[in-house]
Order: structure tokens, then C-alpha cells, then sequence
């Protein structure tokens, strides 16, 4: 069956891409999105959401395994995420938003780190396999799930 090994060794590359290219991009863990009462962003912020959320969604677009999106219309939810992304007061919104799209794909494995993860991650202090496992005084912990 080398179709499949080739599905999962190309989905694994493209995972690692996109952990440590575009977790890079953005600076701050996600917590929430902005709430509806928020004060208009500035133009500025908006440029720089909208810069970002563009290079994630357009890498997704191009490189994710499933062509299919796993039935998703990408364009249809980009669009209205974009929205979503442009109005984020700071990156923690900026990540919650961004993070919401992609978990949409309803995949695990595929979601935007912040910098404090992709730096757990190199130096192998978190395990991430569809949770969040954190090694505490030598025993690893389970410190978040992802949602599906």
C-alpha cells in the first residue's frame, strides 16, 4: 500500500512545515477571540492580522494532504475566518482565530503553534499527539487535548 505511506509521510512533512515556518510568523499562545463589545482595531493591526492569516491559510491551501479539505469549502471558510483574523485585537486573538479555521479540517495534527510551543516542541519538552503531554520533575503530563 505505498499510496498511503506516501499520504502519511507527506502529510508528516507537511506538519513539520507548518509547525516550524509559520509558528514563527506570530508571537503569543491563543486564548480567545475578541469579544463582540471590542473597540475597532487599528488599521495597522488589521494590516499585519490580515498579512498573516493570508500566508497561513494560502500554505494550507496549497500544501495540505487532502485536496478535498476533508469536504471543507477552504475558500468559503477562509473568507469568513479572515474576517475573524482582521478584527483580532492582539496574536493571542489572532492564533484563537486562525486555530478555529484550521480545526475545522476536523485533523489533530494540523494546527498553529505559538513561539513558546514550537520551542517546547524542538527541544522535546511537550509531546503533541492530538494532546498535549508536558514532562513535570521527569513524568510526562497531559496538559491540554486537542479539540476535534
Amino acid at each position: 500500500m505505498p499510496c498511503a505511506h506516501f499520504r502519511k509521510i507527506h502529510k508528516t512533512m507537511f506538519i513539520k512545515f507548518l509547525r516550524f515556518s509559520i509558528a514563527a510568523v506570530l508571537s503569543a499562545a491563543a486564548v480567545g477571540a475578541p469579544a463582540a463589545s471590542a473597540p475597532p482595531v487599528a488599521p495597522a493591526r488589521q494590516q499585519r492580522n490580515l498579512s498573516e492569516f493570508d500566508a497561513v491559510w494560502s500554505l494550507i491551501a496549497r500544501k495540505y494532504y487532502d485536496r478535498d479539505f476533508h469536504g471543507l469549502d477552504w475558500k468559503a471558510t477562509g473568507a469568513a475566518y479572515r474576517l475573524k483574523a482582521a478584527a483580532a485585537a492582539d496574536d493571542s486573538a489572532l492564533y484563537a482565530a486562525i486555530n478555529q479555521m484550521i480545526g475545522l479540517l476536523k485533523d489533530s495534527h494540523t494546527h498553529l503553534l505559538t513561539d513558546v510551543q514550537t520551542r517546547q516542541l524542538r527541544t522535546e519538552k511537550v509531546v503533541r499527539t492530538g494532546m498535549d503531554l508536558l514532562s513535570v520533575g521527569g513524568h510526562w503530563t497531559v496538559a491540554g487535548v486537542a479539540p476535534m
